[in-house]
C-alpha cells in the first residue's frame, strides 16, 4: 500500500471511531439509571449534556441527581432548563417543586405543585404537596382544600402523621378565624398553569388504586445521617459483612422508623447472613402492613433468583415497577434485574 493510500485510511478510521462511539441521549439515560450511585449519575448526566445540550430529559435526570445529594440549588437549576426546552414537562414541575420546598422557598414551590396538578391532576402527591406549601405560608383555607383533593384521590393520605398534623393546625386556626373558610371553592391555579385535563371516572387514579388499602408511610429517608448510614451499610452487603450491615441499618431505622425501605433492607441482610427464616417472615410482615412498598418486592425478586425462579423474580420486578415507576433507577433494582436474567439464562 502506498504511503498516500495509508494516510487516506488513518484518515479514514480517525473520522469513523468518533462516530461509532457516540451514544444517544437513551443510551446515556440507561447508563445513568444502572450507575451506582446518584454521584456517578451526575457525572454521566454531565458528559452526556456535552454531546446532546439540547435533552431536557438529561437535564431533569441530573436535576434528579443532585436532588439525591442534596444539591438543591442546583436541582433548581436543571429542573429550570428542562422546563425552558419543554414547557410541558410535568416530572419536572413535580421535582422543582420539592427542590424548592427543600429549600424553603414555599411560594415557588407551591406554584410549581399548582402547575404539575394542573397537568396531572390524579396523582394525589401532587395535591398533598401544595396542602404541604399552603401551610407553611399559612394559607389553610387553601391548605385544606388541597389536602381534601388528596384524600379524595388517595385514602391512604388520611393516615399521614404529615397530614394529621396540618390537620391539627387547621382545625385550631377554624376555631379562631371560622369565616376564613367559608369560600370553599378550588384552590386557584397561577394564570399560566396548564389547563386541567380531565381525569376518565371510569378509571381508579394511579395511585390511589395500588395505595388505598396501604398504610401510609415515606418512600425515602429525609435525614442526611440515615442516607450516611444507608451508604455504608449497602457498602457493607457488597462485601458479603451483612451483621455489619444490619447494625447499621438499625441505627438508620432509630432515626426514621416510618421507611418501611429500610426495614426490608434488614430483613434481606437478615436473609443473606444465613438467617432465611427470620428475613422472609420479615418481609412478608412488611407487605402486609406496606402493599405499596416496592422496596419489598426487589428483594423478594432477589431470593427468587437466587433459587433459580426466574419467572417469579420477573414478576416480582414488575410489581415493583408498577407500584414506583421511579423504583427503576435503583441501583438494586438493576441488581435484581440482572439476576433475574441470569436465572433465566441458567433455565434454559
Amino acid at each position: 500500500m502506498t504511503p498516500r493510500a495509508n494516510i487516506l485510511v488513518y484518515l479514514f478510521l480517525f473520522l469513523l471511531v468518533p462516530l461509532c462511539s457516540a451514544q444517544s441521549v437513551d443510551e446515556f439515560l440507561k447508563e445513568g439509571r444502572e450507575a451506582r450511585d446518584s454521584n456517578t449519575r451526575e457525572v454521566i448526566y454531565t458528559r452526556a449534556l456535552k454531546k446532546h445540550p439540547s435533552s431536557a430529559k438529561l437535564y431533569h435526570e441530573r436535576g434528579v441527581a443532585h436532588g439525591v445529594m442534596e444539591h438543591h440549588d442546583r436541582a433548581v437549576a436543571d429542573f429550570s432548563k428542562a422546563i425552558e426546552m419543554d414547557p410541558g414537562y410535568a416530572m419536572a414541575y413535580k421535582n422543582r417543586c420539592l427542590a424548592y420546598h427543600r429549600l424553603k422557598k414555599y411560594p415557588e414551590s407551591a406554584a410549581d405543585c399548582a402547575r404539575y396538578a394542573g397537568m396531572e391532576p390524579g396523582d394525589a402527591h401532587g395535591h398533598y404537596m401544595l396542602g404541604v406549601n399552603y401551610t407553611n405560608m399559612k394559607k389553610l383555607p387553601e391548605a385544606e382544600r388541597a389536602l381534601d383533593k388528596a384524600e379524595e384521590l388517595d385514602p391512604s393520605y388520611k393516615d399521614n402523621g404529615t397530614v394529621r398534623q396540618m390537620r391539627y393546625i387547621i382545625k385550631k386556626e377554624k376555631r379562631k378565624n371560622p369565616g376564613l373558610f367559608k369560600e370553599k371553592a378550588p384552590a386557584p391555579l397561577p394564570e399560566d398553569a396548564p389547563a386541567a385535563v380531565p381525569a376518565d371516572a371510569s378509571k381508579p387514579a394511579p395511585a390511589a388504586e395500588a395505595a388505598a388499602t396501604a398504610k401510609a408511610f415515606k418512600k425515602e429517608p429525609s435525614k442526611v445521617k440515615t442516607k450516611v448510614l444507608l451508604n455504608k451499610a449497602r457498602s457493607r452487603m457488597r462485601r458479603d459483612k451483612y451483621d455489619e450491615a444490619i447494625a447499621l441499618y438499625d441505627e438508620a431505622l432509630a432515626l426514621e422508623p416510618d421507611v418501611p425501605a429500610i426495614r426490608a433492607s434488614r430483613a434481606y441482610a437478615e436473609y443473606e447472613a444465613g438467617k432465611k427464616e427470620e428475613g422472609l417472615a420479615a418481609l412478608a410482615v412488611i407487605l402486609k402492613e406496606y402493599p405499596a412498598c416496592a422496596k419489598v418486592y426487589i428483594y423478594k425478586a432477589m431470593i427468587s433468583a437466587e433459587s433459580g425462579d426466574a419467572d417469579k423474580a420477573e414478576a416480582e420486578l414488575a410489581r415493583a415497577a408498577e407500584l414506583d415507576e421511579d423504583i427503576k433507577r435503583d441501583f438494586e433494582y438493576n441488581t435484581a434485574k440482572r439476576a433475574a436474567r441470569k436465572a433465566r439464562r441458567r433455565s434454559r
